[in-house]
C-alpha cells in the first residue's frame, strides 16, 4: 500500500517511524515533552478528580503528567479528544478508584491516550467499558495496565474492561486483569451479560493489528444473582473481526480461573507465541475458542 511504500511498517505508521521536518520520530517528540506533577492542575489524591482529569485529557497546553501515589477516584464517564497527544505516568502506589453508576463507561477515547503503570480499582462496582479506543485513536499504546475488583451487577449490557476498534495500530506491554465478576443474563446468544477483559473488534475490512507482550488474568467470571460462578460469555482476550486477517502478534497469555474462554478468535493470521490456562472452577469450556464457520466454534 502507499504507507508501506513511502515506508511505513507492516502495521503503517506509528509514532516510532513518522518524522517531522526535524528528523526526530514522534515518539522521540512524545518523549521530550515536559512531565507536570498532577496535583499542580488539580489532580489531587483523596479527592474526586474527575473533572480535573478531564480538563488534562482534552486540553491543548499540557501533553504528559506524573500521577504521585494515591488514590484518585473518577465517578463519571471521561471523554477524551484533545488536539495533542496526552499521556499519564504512575508512580508506584497511584490507583485510580472508578466510582460509576450502571452502563457508564471510564475512559471514552478519541484522540490518542497513552498511559504506563496504570492501576484502576473498579471497588466493587460497575462498568461498561474501562477503555472504549474509538477508530479516531489511530494508535493504542500503554504498558503495565492493572484492572480489577469489578463486580458488576446490572446484567442488560456487556462489559469490556478494554476495548479497541480494529483500525488502530496495537502497541500494548503488559496488561493484567484480576477479581472481575459480572452478572450473567441466562443467555449465550447476545452481548447482555458478557465480559471481555480485552477486546479487538470493529468493522473494518483490514484490521492494523500490532503488538501485545503480555495478557495475564485472574477470578474472570459470570456469576448469578446470588453471586454463584456460572458458564456463561466471558473472554479473557477475544479479537472478533468477522474473520478477516489481522497482522498482531501476542507473545504471552496467562489465565487462572479465566471463565468460559481464555482466547476467544473470530481472525485469521494473528500470531500467539505462548497460552497457559488452568481452570478449576466449573466454568471454563476452553483455553482457546477458534470460529471455524457461522456460530459453530472449535475448542481447545
Amino acid at each position: 500500500n502507499t504507507a508501506a511504500a513511502a515506508g511505513a511498517g507492516a502495521n503503517g505508521w506509528i509514532a516510532s517511524l513518522v518524522k517531522d521536518a526535524s528528523g526526530l520520530t514522534q515518539q522521540q517528540i512524545n518523549d521530550k515533552q515536559p512531565i507536570i506533577n498532577a496535583n499542580l492542575i488539580g489532580i489531587v489524591a483523596g479527592t474526586d478528580v474527575t473533572t480535573a482529569l478531564s480538563n488534562f485529557l482534552n486540553n491543548s497546553t499540557i501533553s504528559q503528567i506524573s500521577l504521585p501515589p494515591g488514590e484518585y477516584t473518577v465517578s463519571n464517564k471521561i471523554t477524551v479528544n484533545a488536539t495533542i497527544p496526552k499521556k499519564i505516568i504512575c508512580q508506584q502506589g497511584a490507583i485510580i478508584k472508578a466510582n460509576l453508576l450502571a452502563n457508564t463507561n471510564l475512559f471514552d477515547c478519541y484522540s490518542y491516550f497513552e498511559h504506563e503503570n496504570l492501576t484502576i480499582d473498579f471497588n466493587n462496582s460497575y462498568c461498561k467499558n474501562g477503555f472504549n479506543y474509538r477508530a479516531s485513536v489511530g494508535t493504542v499504546r500503554f504498558d503495565n495496565l492493572i484492572m480489577k475488583n469489578l463486580n458488576d451487577t446490572a446484567a442488560t449490557y456487556g462489559t469490556n474492561l478494554v476495548y479497541i476498534d480494529s483500525s488502530n495500530v496495537i502497541d500494548i506491554g503488559k496488561a493484567t486483569f484480576s477479581n472481575c465478576k459480572k452478572l450473567g443474563n441466562g443467555s449465550i446468544t447476545d452481548a447482555e451479560g458478557s465480559l471481555q477483559c480485552l477486546y479487538v473488534s470493529g468493522t473494518s475490512t483490514t484490521p492494523r493489528g500490532g503488538v501485545i507482550d503480555t495478557i495475564e488474568i485472574t477470578d474472570v467470571h459470570n456469576v448469578n444473582s446470588s453471586g454463584s460462578v456460572i458458564i456463561e460469555d466471558t473472554a479473557g482476550f477475544y479479537v472478533g473481526v468477522n474473520g478477516n486477517s489481522i497482522p498482531l502478534t501476542v507473545r504471552r497469555i496467562v489465565g487462572k480461573e479465566f471463565g468460559k474462554r481464555l482466547v476467544k478468535l473470530q481472525c485469521s493470521d494473528i500470531a500467539i507465541d505462548y497460552i497457559y490456562g488452568l481452570s478449576e472452577t466449573g466454568d471454563s469450556l476452553s483455553v482457546i475458542g477458534v470460529l471455524s464457520e457461522p456460530n459453530s466454534f472449535v475448542s481447545y
